[in-house]
């Protein structure tokens, strides 16, 4: 038999971007409200990545108001912990688990976003996957950890690099981009040398007046 007459169904892998996961999400939700449970719960592995954007990218765009690094830092290093101990799936209290959104002004939100984050994920693509792996989250979830610990600190105009760094592990993560993931571990470093810098200059001079 000629192989070459059989039908063969061809299955490219695509990519399957932020924006299309929270499009395909909103389509698959029947009900008018869901939980947040309910969210990560279909957001599946790529959870940890979505969810520290979500408590990280305020910090960029309000950086500077006292309260929000610490109010916005404590989710993420609860999930950077879980990161660190291996969970594939993120775990919040059931209390924060049972917060509510309605569809229709989630589906808005999407809509209205889609545009953007179409044009920021041309950005990025599944490249150097290895620092994106099950293993190197161990490793990203201690160096988020220490990165969020910064953020909470009170550094002057100290909040906008250690946002900056989990906003892009968070990114690379979700489209398994180790370059962007690349670029979040130097922001986060530039992050805990500044802080250092910061603190360190302090001491001095504290010293220096200190009779």
């Amino acid at each position: 038999m000629n192989q070459s007459n059989l039908p063969i169904e061809i299955r490219p892998r695509h990519r399957r971007t932020i924006s299309a996961l929270l499009e395909d999400y909103i389509a698959e939700v029947k009900n008018e409200r869901f939980t947040l449970a309910e969210f990560l719960s279909a957001l599946g592995p790529r959870a940890h990545g979505v969810t520290i954007i979500i408590f990280a990218l305020p910090n960029l765009i309000l950086g500077g108001i006292p309260g929000v690094s610490t109010v916005l830092g404590f989710p993420i290093f609860l999930l950077a912990m879980q990161m660190m101990l291996g969970f594939n799936r993120p775990w919040v209290p059931k209390f924060l688990g049972r917060i509510e959104f309605k569809r229709s002004s989630f589906q808005t939100v999407v809509g209205k976003a889609a545009p953007y984050l179409n044009k920021v994920e041309r950005l990025f693509r599944p490249r150097w996957m290895l620092l994106t792996g099950r293993y190197a989250k161990h490793f990203l979830g201690a160096l988020c950890i220490i990165v969020t610990l910064v953020l909470m600190l009170p550094v002057l105009f100290g909040n906008f690099m250690p946002a900056l760094g989990l906003t892009l592990i968070g990114i690379g993560l979700i489209e398994r981009d180790g370059f962007c993931i690349i670029g979040g571990l130097l922001a986060g470093i530039a992050s805990m040398v500044y802080a250092t810098l910061f603190y360190g200059s302090i001491m001095k001079a504290l010293l220096y007046f200190m009779p």
